[in-house]
């Protein structure tokens, strides 16, 4: 008899569940449709899937073999309009958009009513942590205070160590003494460890030398014995055997696949052992540096420039253990700019010379005005090559800058409204009303279909033309590093290290040929874009190619 009851009693809890639920979705609904209709709003138009709660969709992505940002993204704004709204998994529908004035009020006018949320917080937490990228309100204000100071003009400005980086990779760039040529030569990877070099060097003090590890393994010195205890012991205590940029570069595969599973993305952290072992690598060697910096207490010595000056050298390490103590946290910081500060420049680059490589004309012109204003790269010349003069190299920084049109490194992104808001434009059947958004509702943006709009960029919008940007401004149609209070903080480090990168590499070389021009261009899509084939290419020797 007592079952019986209990059976009973959890048949009218549950049916009284659903029914309260069922009511509180009405007045919710009809609260929303009369702040919708008060704001003068209209809906925008509706991607339609052929199976319930999206499930068609979400497999197609999952599955999806072609080019997923042009056969996939640019196609549905190109058939939907800027704006629009489709389905994910359980009815939930996400508003996507490329409109410059919806993406200024969702990350400008409006920052306060939306945040990143948790589904992009947690698939990449377990790697990085809790911290500028992965966090919202009093938590990502605190992480953004104390970064903040660090990447003042003054302490990206100073490009000593990145000569020595940047004389590591020209030597893995030999040339026939006698026809000026190199063989053919993939650049993308020496672009990763240059990037990787120069960023450990920044954040820990000491870098990883992946450059010169890669030319011969065997190369000892203070800093390589320092990096290979690190390894030794994140390898031992991780169970696997990595070098800290193949941990780096597995751990973020897994958590781009991560993000494809959106709510599901645990099952990949949950039966991925390689996944789980390349972060803790990663956590092990970046613990190692920290416990250092504790331990040394001791006055830092002064480092000699190439002149023979002596400069302090800036370690954010060093920096941020004045701020706090926690290791944890610390570790946590500095995870989180190694991810932004390795791989978006180094994906900048790789698209950058895959562009120069097949439009001669540009790479003749820049290396034109790059011997002008800096010189053919004689020791004399280095004195020139200063944050002030790469900065107002006019059209290097166009170069830049279409590379970061075309292909911008972070080319999609989202944010959920933290209340009820409004975005102004994309509604109606001509898109030109107010869109009403739900607190709880995911926006995502995409700034590849953005840089890509005809009406905006014109009918080559989808040529490589630097001077399409002679005398026009920046504004929110262009926005490789985010925009308002969460702009990207690396921005000018990213952009003084690319533009030194090819400073010295046009002062080096006068010619370049792609390996294949015939071939498509393809993209590789991990947490970042880069040359899905690399960037294969020949260069010749100034001076001596032919």
């Amino acid at each position: 008899m007592d079952s019986v009851l209990t059976i009973r009693n959890l048949f009218f809890a549950g049916v009284s569940f659903v029914i309260f639920y069922a009511f509180r979705s009405v007045l919710d609904n009809r609260r929303f449709k009369k702040f919708a209709r008060e704001n003068g709003c209209e809906d925008p138009p509706l991607f339609k899937d052929k199976l319930p709660w999206g499930i068609d969709t979400i497999y197609k992505l999952i599955t999806f073999k072609g080019d997923l940002l042009d056969d996939w993204v640019c196609k549905q704004y190109y058939e939907l309009g800027a704006t629009w709204k489709g389905n994910v998994l359980f009815g939930d529908q996400v508003i996507n958009t490329s409109d410059p004035q919806n993406i200024q009020t969702i990350l400008g006018v409006k920052f306060k009513d939306f945040e990143i949320g948790e589904k992009r917080h947690r698939p990449i937490r377990y790697l990085i942590g809790n911290g500028i990228f992965t966090s919202d309100g009093p938590t990502w204000s605190h992480a953004r205070a104390i970064m903040r100071p660090q990447f003042m003009r003054e302490h990206i400005s100073n490009l000593e160590a990145t000569e020595r980086h940047m004389q590591n990779l020209l030597k893995a760039i030999p040339a026939d003494p006698t026809s000026g040529w190199c063989d053919e030569i993939d650049l993308q990877p020496l672009f990763f460890r240059l990037t990787m070099d120069n960023a450990t060097e920044f954040l820990f003090g000491t870098s990883v030398d992946s450059q010169l590890t890669a030319m011969a393994p065997a190369t000892t010195g203070d800093a390589q014995t320092v990096q290979t205890r690190a390894t030794l012991m994140a390898a031992g205590k991780s169970g696997e055997n990595y070098s800290f940029g193949e941990a780096f570069t597995t751990a973020q595969d897994y958590i781009s696949w991560s993000f494809r599973f959106q709510q599901f993305y645990w099952l990949i952290h949950l039966f991925s052992t390689k996944y789980r072992r390349a972060c803790q690598f990663c956590h092990r060697f970046a613990d190692y540096f920290i416990e250092e910096n504790f331990r040394q207490h001791k006055e830092k010595k002064p480092e000699k420039s190439n002149s023979g000056e002596t400069y302090e050298k800036y370690v954010l390490l060093e920096a941020l253990a004045e701020e706090t103590q926690n290791r944890k946290e610390l570790r946590e910081h500095l995870l989180q700019i190694l991810l932004a500060g390795r791989d978006t420049t180094a994906s900048l680059l790789s698209w950058t010379f895959l562009l120069l490589s097949r439009h001669p004309h540009v790479w003749a012109r820049l290396r034109k005005e790059i011997i002008r204003d800096f010189g053919a790269g004689s020791s004399a010349d280095k004195e020139l090559l200063t944050f002030h003069r790469l900065k107002s190299c006019t059209y290097l920084q166009h170069v830049l800058y279409e590379a970061l049109r075309l292909y911008p490194v972070i080319p999609a992104n989202h944010r959920r409204a933290t209340a009820d808001t409004v975005l102004p434009v994309g509604g109606g059947a001509d898109g030109t009303k107010p869109v009403a958004v739900r607190k709880g509702q995911v926006v995502a943006y995409s700034v590849y279909a953005m840089h890509r709009r005809t009406d905006i960029w014109g009918d080559d919008a989808a040529e490589f033309r630097p001077e399409r940007w002679q005398g026009r401004k920046l504004d929110w149609s262009f926005l490789p590093f985010n925009g308002g209070p969460r702009i990207c903080l690396g921005q000018q480090f990213a952009l003084t290290l690319a533009s030194y990168v090819v400073v010295r590499i046009l002062q080096r070389f006068d010619k370049i040929e792609p390996v294949d021009s015939s071939t498509p261009i393809e993209k590789f899509l991990s947490l970042t874009i880069s040359p899905a084939n690399g960037v294969k290419v020949r260069l010749g020797l100034a001076g001596r190619s032919q």
